[in-house]
Order: C-alpha cells, then sequence, then structure tokens
C-alpha cells in the first residue's frame, strides 16, 4: 500500500485555470456564498495588513518616557476602533483580568505546595503567599 501524497508529483504545467470553468456551473448556484466567502477572504487580508501598520505608527509615536501609560491606551484604542469596538474592548479587559487572577492563583498554588511538602496546601497558606506576592509587587 504505497502512502498518498497532497502535493503532485510532477511539476505543474500551467494549464490548471481550465478547471474554473469546469466548476462554474456548480458555483454559479451558490453565487451568494461564493462572493460572501471571497469578500471576507479580502477583508481578512486587508485586516492582517493593516493591523501591524497600525501597530507601527503607535509604536512609532510613543515618547520613552510616557510608553508605560500610552501602551495600554494604545490597545483599547485600538480595540475601539474594531467592529463592536465597545464590546470588544470590554472583553479585552476581562480576558486580560482572569488571565491575571489565574496566574496568580497559579503561583499561590505552586509555592504553596513547594514550601509546605503537600499536594493539598491549606487555605492559609494560599493566602499568605497570595498576600505575598501582591506585597512585592507593590514595592
Amino acid at each position: 500500500m504505497s502512502a498518498h501524497r497532497a502535493a503532485p508529483t510532477q511539476p505543474l504545467s500551467g494549464n490548471e485555470w481550465r478547471v474554473l470553468p469546469m466548476l462554474a456551473p456548480y458555483l454559479w448556484e451558490y453565487r451568494g456564498r461564493v462572493a460572501a466567502a471571497l469578500a471576507f477572504l479580502a477583508a481578512a487580508k486587508l485586516a492582517n495588513v493593516a493591523v501591524p501598520l497600525v501597530m507601527k505608527e503607535v509604536v512609532d509615536g510613543l515618547d520613552v518616557e510616557r510608553a508605560v501609560l500610552v501602551v495600554p491606551a494604545a490597545l483599547l484604542a485600538i480595540t475601539n476602533q474594531m467592529p463592536a469596538g465597545f464590546v470588544v474592548s470590554v472583553l479585552f479587559l476581562v480576558l486580560t483580568t482572569v488571565f491575571v487572577a489565574t496566574t496568580g492563583d497559579s503561583m499561590t498554588y505552586v509555592l504553596s505546595v513547594a514550601m509546605s511538602n503537600n499536594d493539598h496546601p491549606t487555605t492559609p497558606v494560599r493566602v499568605f503567599w497570595g498576600v505575598a506576592m501582591g506585597l512585592m509587587a507593590l514595592m
């Protein structure tokens, strides 16, 4: 039994475009869907090119002293320009908060397990390490 190869083994001859007229009668029935798919494909390509260009302008306009304050505001300004911008901005903030909270919880769990030599550390030990990390972050 031979292995199937997805790529052609012979060089392409350049006549591959001949298949499109043969497919046209089948695609014509779904012309609205085909047009929508092509429009979404073009929009996705434009978005993939536009986002790095916008981010370049944002980064180029940063002042080194204010960069710490400007980057979060720039990210929110970019998400606000997207379709349903307010919803995207709120989701961005919620997901960022959830990420930070779960990361902090995981860190306190790992520290508690390592320090207590117990796979199920007690709540006061976890709270201690959570408060200790919070105080270190404030310093």
